[in-house]
């Protein structure tokens, strides 16, 4: 019975070093978007707007909601630089 375990295993074992270095290269990490000035972006391309939004007043902490909220769109998107336009 400990053979056949250890044969399980060790069959077992390479399978999912595969697995995981599928998913490590199926899952896509971005780096934050950088807050930036517009002098700053000259030579960067402009991929769309976000928005965040929070509902505000009904939470004491709306800013940083709707901070996180375009920080999390910007970061999908593959977003390298973020330039606020109001606030």
């Amino acid at each position: 019975m400990a053979y056949h375990t250890f044969s399980a295993c060790r069959h077992l074992l390479p399978l999912l070093g595969l697995i995981l270095c599928l998913s490590g290269f199926s899952s896509v990490s971005f780096a934050m978007p950088q807050v930036a000035q517009p002098p700053e972006i000259k030579g960067c391309r402009y991929l769309q707007k976000v928005v965040g939004n929070s509902g505000y007043g009904k939470n004491n902490g709306w800013q940083k909601l709707a901070k996180y909220a375009v920080f999390s769109q910007a970061e999908r998107i593959a977003a390298t630089h973020l330039v606020w336009v109001r606030f």
